[in-house]
């Protein structure tokens, strides 16, 4: 998954967005707190050298900032405050070319239209179109893509599948 780039100024180096493990803007579904307080992305704790899984309800970890001795059974998703100022963060898309700034909460359904996305062509070997240039190379080379889906047809009805 691709992460944010936080693009307010005040907030470059708050540690309140930032995961202490890989130091990128939290994904304010993905993040956890443990009992110490401290957040993380889910897949960095889970990842990392301080979580051996599978977990059992009586295992511990130590927290990756503070040391404090955690139970599993406490780790829980980001409390509703902390929440918000994550999904609230202003970021921009992280997509090559693409200027635009949304909330952080925001990014995923923005990464799902952006017209800047990398996109690889159905019909033909092209790759890395633009979201937005692809309905363009679709229609302009309409005739060799018509062309290969009749040769896959014509595969198709050659093979035996039984």
């Amino acid at each position: 998954m691709m992460k944010a780039i936080n693009v307010e100024s005040c907030d470059i180096n708050n540690e309140l967005i930032i995961c202490g493990i890989c130091k990128e803007v939290f994904n304010p579904d993905l993040t956890i707190e443990l009992d110490c307080k401290h957040m993380y992305c889910e897949d960095c704790l889970r990842n990392s050298n301080f979580v051996n899984m599978p977990l059992t309800m009586y295992d511990e970890l130590n927290c990756p900032l503070c040391n404090k001795s955690e139970k599993y059974e406490r780790i829980k998703k980001c409390n509703r405050f902390a929440y918000n100022i994550i999904y609230d963060a202003k970021v921009k898309c992280p997509n090559v070319n693409c200027s635009q700034i949304v909330k952080n909460g925001e990014l995923t359904r923005h990464m799902e239209k952006c017209e800047y996305k990398l996109m690889n062509c159905p019909y033909c070997d092209t790759t890395n179109i633009f979201r937005k240039d692809l309905k363009t190379h679709l229609v302009d080379n309409m005739s060799e893509h018509f062309l290969s889906l009749i040769d896959e047809v014509e595969n198709l009805k050659n093979k035996k599948f039984f």
